[in-house]
């Protein structure tokens, strides 16, 4: 399609007005710069016009300062006259006038001198006034006055010859430095003016001198017009706080101008400002000439351009043109076939055209291709549920992509016509605001929501971004966006939240403590339950240490946290024990995990830890372990003192801080048979306390009360009004006061009905209470401790007959001789009895054992655990039984049996003796040498080192480390054998007790023995006429002394193995 001939035209004159711009354009570099070049020359002028300026301003403000500080000066000098000081303190003011008035003379310019009293009135001055003068109002003088330095005012008609002036003033003072008076001076500013040299300043040059409020005190022009007027315009606003200043301002007289204003300072600070300003039309009048110079020149230049430009294009290059243009209107339009014809030139229009054929060639290719993607594109879309959308808002209208009725339900247009119908009611008005906003100001915006389908009644979530599109110039157009349906997404997150609603519920709610450490060891994340546990608000945790928390943890819980980082991996499984503010000061007890936490880059977050408090289960198996003591207690001693006092110390401080057991004696009186308390200096403190306070007997609670009902009492808090219940009198109540009664436990010891004693338990400690629980185990206890007590007074019953009957054999020594042989039969028959009694005790026994193994090996696997522990135990008790049994008889024969003297190697024996006993691996047995060679009787020596060495073997705190010396010295007729080890050592309370028959220091569950083994040789030493004793003390080791005939006795070499 050809272009007519008015089109072609149109785009000719087209073409020449852009030629002609082209060269327009050519020619703006020159002007540019011959603008900048001006602008320069402009601002080179306008510098040196500021440095003329601040010169200027510098020059005037100096010479006022000089001014100002020669009235400074003169004014400190006049001061100082004599004249002037006693007309100041009273003295005859004629002097002092006479004086001012030679002052004014030799001073022009001034309007005369003035003394002034403190109050304002004048003293003297330098000529005699008519009226009365006083200057109390004048603000020099109130400067001066409350300075006491050198002031001036603002500007002021002086009274009384209306001049315009510029007071200053100065203190006066007494030889003692007191302000006596004001002496004061002004300038007589049209003087000063009309003297003032301004022939040296520009022509144009305004000088203005104005004080601190702006009242003008001197200008270079129309000085009467212009003093005393107060300056507004901008050249003096913003001065004061700046100092000097350069500002193109408008002035009071409403010419611009460019000023310099600085401070003119004086011997107080800045006490006066001048402004120099000069106008811009004479700075830059030869600036302005050339520039319109060298732009006519420019200008004739140019027009020559444009008209060679004008004729020269239609020839070479407007046709040409024209015709590219006609083909890229046709292709424009659409027409993609369209071609130029190509000319042989080879310039650059024929490359152009070769270009624009190739570009419709292209463009041709590119339709075919864009067709292509557009289905792929729509695949797309509807594979990622995804609408797109361009939408006029102005007129309801939208274009969509073919799958938007797949996702909405309806067609685009029926979407457009209901408009925000479809959307859920909970949504509506939130993204109707979100897109009314958004079209309002013309800016993106994205929206969730939800639409019901029409066709299925669904709830489709859908994610909206949308933009605006606008045109050249800025006019909205219309808004292009997309749709996604996001409904899978939106119900996994749902799925997620309640996930995560669901853990932490199970979080809150879970019996154990959970918590979260970051890598700094403080605490990120716990649950309710832990919060509990340490008795803090659950937020109050968060961003802090342990150390702030539950200080009795931290170390422990540290110590972990660094094994955990250096470990990471393996979870640790620890106990921790201390207490926390839920409850202070009481002990408690935790099983908890610690393990690393990761991510899934497998960084480290952090450190769980998952927590089970087991205070509870702790306390069982500590009562457990106390029960297993308290019988091991119980079966070592048979003397029930002994275990009374054995036991309250073993109740102390497990159970309680104080333990008494209190017994019914034979004469019916109660007595305290035992006491212990944590501080073993309170001890003996307690048993004055009860001789001095016996327990009340007609009360209806207390020790008493217990042993008549036999029923317990539970006092689990003890108040005020119980202790003053109890108190026989004020001094008592204090003294059960400073006991610290809190919580207390009476138990009856009970036995075959019979109630004979009570066991106390008492708590001083305010953390600690007894509860129905510890009333049970006490009561258990104590059933116990009444069995073994009943069963220790019936041994002493025993013991007692014994004593009686050896009493009764005391009396009958003397008929020993007479009844020897009788004697010497009853042994053989003693002998023989121990043996028959020791083989009819041992087979009941026998039948027990074997009866035990057979239900060992026939019901082993079936046997729960408990029964099992029950048949080792009866095994274990047989064997002890069996050891007693050879004990008793060992010891029935001891002293009796003598055996044939020979001569004895003692160290040989011993280290005999040794090898038998076998000593564990790292026990030393060392031998004193050189030990003697005795003549006496083997077996009972062996018996003797034999017990002796086993007894420190056993009974060493650390065998592989013991050491057992042997040493020999002689007394006289005796040899003196030495036994020492450097075990545990004894207390010196048992030293006596450790050769009774049954005593031992530890439980036979932790060290077998019958507790015969010293008696055993006690006698045997005796017997032979030595003696036996120890030396111990507890942590020091232990050494045993016996003493041993050199020689037999003359019986024994006699009947060697008598009975």
């Amino acid at each position: 399609m050809s272009l007519q001939g008015e089109e072609l035209g149109t785009t000719r004159a087209s073409l020449r007005a852009r030629l002609a711009l082209i060269v327009l354009l050519a020619f703006i570099p020159a002007v540019l710069f011959l603008i900048y070049d001006a602008l320069m020359l402009r601002q080179r002028i306008h510098t040196e016009a500021e440095d003329e300026l601040r010169r200027l301003g510098q020059f005037v403000a100096d010479s006022y300062t000089a001014s100002l500080e020669s009235v400074h000066q003169l004014l400190a000098i006049t001061a100082l006259d004599a004249d002037v000081e006693q007309a100041a303190q009273g003295g005859d003011p004629m002097a002092c006038t006479t004086r001012l008035s030679e002052l004014t003379a030799y001073k022009p310019g001034t309007i005369g001198f003035g003394l002034w009293d403190l109050e304002g009135n004048l003293i003297c001055a330098h000529q005699d006034f008519t009226t009365t003068l006083n200057v109390n109002d004048r603000l020099w003088f109130q400067q001066a006055r409350k300075s006491e330095a050198f002031a001036i005012g603002n500007f002021q008609l002086s009274r009384p010859a209306n001049v315009p002036t510029l007071a200053f003033g100065y203190p006066v003072r007494d030889p003692s430095g007191n302000l006596r008076a004001i002496l004061s001076t002004g300038w007589n500013l049209a003087a000063l003016n009309r003297t003032a040299d301004w022939s040296n300043f520009p022509a144009d040059a305004v000088i203005t001198v104005f004080d601190t409020e702006g009242t003008i005190l001197a200008r270079n022009y129309d000085f009467e017009a212009w003093v005393g007027r107060r300056r507004a315009d901008a050249s003096f606003q913003p001065l004061r706080p700046q100092g000097e200043s350069l500002m193109r301002a408008i002035g009071a007289d409403g010419v611009e101008r460019l000023y310099v204003v600085r401070p003119i300072i004086g011997p107080g600070g800045a006490e006066a400002w001048l402004s120099i300003g000069r106008t811009p039309e004479v700075i830059y009048a030869g600036v302005t000439q050339a520039i319109v110079r060298d732009l006519i020149g420019i200008g004739t230049i140019l027009l020559v351009a444009q008209a060679a430009i004008w004729w020269g294009s239609e020839l070479l290059l407007l046709r040409r043109i024209a015709r590219l243009v006609g083909a890229s209107e046709r292709l424009a339009a659409g027409d993609l076939k369209v071609r130029t014809p190509v000319y042989p030139q080879r310039d650059e229009l024929d490359q152009l055209a070769r270009t624009f054929n190739d570009m419709a060639e292209a463009l041709q290719q590119r339709q075919a291709e864009l067709l292509e993607r557009e289905q792929h594109l729509h695949l797309a879309l509807q594979a990622a549920r995804m609408v797109a959308w361009t939408g006029d808002p102005h007129q309801n209208h939208i274009q969509t992509t073919g799958n938007f009725p797949d996702i909405f339900g309806i067609t685009a247009s029926e979407y457009a016509e209901q408009g925000f119908a479809l959307l859920h009611p909970d949504d509506r008005e939130r993204h109707q605001q979100t897109v009314t906003q958004a079209v309002a100001e013309q800016i993106p915006y994205r929206s969730k929501f939800r639409v019901v389908r029409p066709d299925t009644g669904q709830t489709v979530w859908l994610d909206e971004h949308a933009v605006p599109v606008k045109d050249e110039a800025g006019q909205l157009q219309k808004f292009a966006g997309i749709v996604i349906d996001v409904t899978e997404q939106k119900q996994a997150e749902q799925e997620k939240e309640r996930a995560h609603a669901l853990l932490e519920t199970f979080l809150a709610q879970a019996p154990l403590g959970f918590l979260l450490f970051d890598l700094n060891f403080r605490y990120q994340l716990l649950n309710r339950r832990l919060a509990e546990m340490n008795g803090v608000p659950l937020e109050d945790h968060l961003g802090k240490t342990p150390s702030e928390i539950v200080p009795s943890l931290a170390a422990q819980g540290e110590q972990v946290f660094r094994q955990v980082l250096a470990n990471g991996a393996e979870p640790i499984e620890v106990e921790f024990c201390g207490d926390t503010p839920a409850a202070p000061g009481v002990m408690r007890y935790w099983a908890e995990i610690w393990y690393p936490v990761r991510d899934r880059q497998n960084t480290l977050l952090g450190v769980g830890v998952i927590v089970e408090e087991i205070t509870e289960r702790k306390r069982a198996e500590q009562r457990m372990q106390l029960l297993a003591d308290l019988s091991t207690l119980l079966a070592t001693s048979l003397d029930y003192e002994v275990t009374l006092q054995r036991l309250t110390e073993l109740m102390v401080p497990r159970l309680a801080d104080w333990c008494a057991v209190d017994i019914v004696g034979d004469n019916g009186i109660v007595e305290l048979a035992a006491v212990a308390h944590v501080d073993p200096a309170k001890v003996q403190w307690a048993h004055d306390l009860r001789r001095r306070y016996p327990p009340q007997v007609d009360v209806d609670y207390g020790v008493y009360n217990v042993l008549r009902t036999g029923r317990s009492e539970l006092y689990t808090e003890i108040p005020e009004e119980l202790l003053r219940k109890a108190a026989r009198d004020e001094k008592h109540l204090a003294v059960l006061r400073q006991i610290g009664y809190h919580s207390a436990l009476l138990v009856p010891l009970q036995v075959r009905g019979q109630t004979f004693g009570v066991l106390t338990l008492v708590w001083t400690d305010t953390n600690q209470r007894y509860g129905e629980a510890d009333l049970h185990f006490a009561e258990e206890v104590a059933q116990r401790a009444a069995m073994a007590v009943d069963n220790a007074r019936l041994y002493r019953e025993a013991q007692e007959a014994e004593a009686q009957l050896r009493a009764f054999n005391v009396v009958l020594e003397q008929r020993v001789r007479e009844r020897t042989a009788e004697l010497e039969r009853s042994n053989q028959e003693l002998d023989q009895f121990a043996y028959v009694a020791s083989h009819d005790l041992k087979s009941p026994l026998r039948g027990i054992e074997h009866l035990a193994r057979f239900i060992w090996e026939d019901t082993a696997a079936t046997l729960p655990d408990a029964s099992q522990r029950h048949l080792t135990l009866i095994q274990e008790r047989i064997k002890r039984m069996e050891a007693l049994l050879n004990d008793l008889l060992a010891y029935s024969r001891a002293g009796r049996h003598r055996y044939s003297p020979e001569r004895l190697d003692l160290a040989a024996l011993i280290r005999k003796t040794v090898e038998l006993l076998a000593p564990p691996t790292g026990l030393v047995v060392e031998i004193v040498e050189p030990l003697p060679t005795l003549i006496g009787e083997r077996v009972p020596l062996e018996t003797i080192f034999r017990n002796l060495i086993d007894n420190a073997i056993k009974h060493h705190h650390c065998p592989a480390e013991g050491i057992i010396r042997i040493s020999v010295m002689d007394e006289n007729s005796w040899t003196v054998v030495s036994v020492a080890d450097n075990g545990p050592g004894i207390d010196p309370s048992y030293h006596e007790r450790i050769f009774e028959i049954f005593q031992t220091l530890k439980p036979r569950d932790q060290v077998e023995g019958s507790g015969m083994g010293l008696t055993v040789i006690k006698k045997i030493v005796e017997t032979r006429g030595g003696t036996i004793w120890v030396e111990s003390t507890p942590g020091a080791g232990t050494t045993f002394h016996f003493t041993w005939p050199k020689q037999p006795s003359g019986e024994a070499l006699a009947q060697p193995n008598s009975l």
